[in-house]
């Protein structure tokens, strides 16, 4: 199942470490310092004018702005490297052998029939050993306390499932999967490189808020990403 096609009309990405650490860089940049920054630009700007904090939706429509500007810089990085680099990595164009977008979705209705069940397994029996055999709580991950929170206020919500659906899954794609995936590719085996780049990803999205929920996240999203 985890054979990856090697053949192409498109040459595959050649993923040095300067590019690796640049593209992620873009991506901790924008989310850990200019992020903070701009929530406290608006709050302090809204608060000065309007007397009061602003609204949930207006910082939910900034982040989805910000996020939205990581896709556009590492767009912009690639492009100055190489003018195909982002296109390889992204593997735009049919590949030899494609047999169109209807296979491509059809594999990606049987890859999530046989993953998910495995992901259920797994996630459910991590709560299961902390909260039954080891009395321990479990907390809500990041995600889903941002998606309950939103759930009455329609702008907050639009952004939140921009967020959730598109562009966070889309730069962790392109991040883990694009950069990481193919650089690692090029030092050891396929199913080595999808092991690690999996690993990866799942213990990024570790959060100290999470607790001991990230035990059962992590161990869900590692075997999520594996598919």
């Amino acid at each position: 199942f985890f054979q990856v096609p090697t053949s192409s009309k498109i040459a595959p990405a050649s993923i040095q470490l300067k590019h690796l650490l640049s593209v992620f860089a873009i991506y901790l940049s924008v989310t850990s310092i200019a992020s903070p920054f701009v929530s406290w630009l608006i709050e302090s700007f809204y608060t000065s004018f309007c007397g009061e904090l602003p609204p949930n939706a207006l910082l939910g429509w900034a982040q989805m702005g910000l996020l939205s500007l990581v896709i556009v810089l590492s767009y912009l990085y690639c492009k100055g490297r190489d003018r195909l680099l982002f296109s390889r990595i992204c593997r735009y164009g049919p590949q030899k052998g494609w047999k169109g977008i209807g296979s491509d979705i059809c594999m990606g209705m049987l890859t999530y029939l046989i993953g998910f069940p495995f992901v259920i397994v797994v996630g459910q029996s991590s709560d299961w050993i902390l909260e039954t055999r080891l009395g321990i709580e479990i907390h809500e991950q990041v995600a889903i306390r941002y998606l309950k929170a939103a759930m009455d206020t329609p702008g907050l919500l639009f952004a939140a499932l921009v967020i959730i659906l598109l562009l966070a899954p889309y730069i962790e794609e392109f991040l883990f999967r694009g950069c990481l995936q193919t650089f690692l590719r090029r030092h050891m085996a396929r199913k080595e490189s999808i092991f690690l780049s999996s690993l990866c990803f799942s213990l990024f999205h570790f959060s100290l808020s999470q607790g001991w929920g990230n035990v059962s996240l992590c161990a869900s999203l590692f075997v999520f990403a594996l598919f």
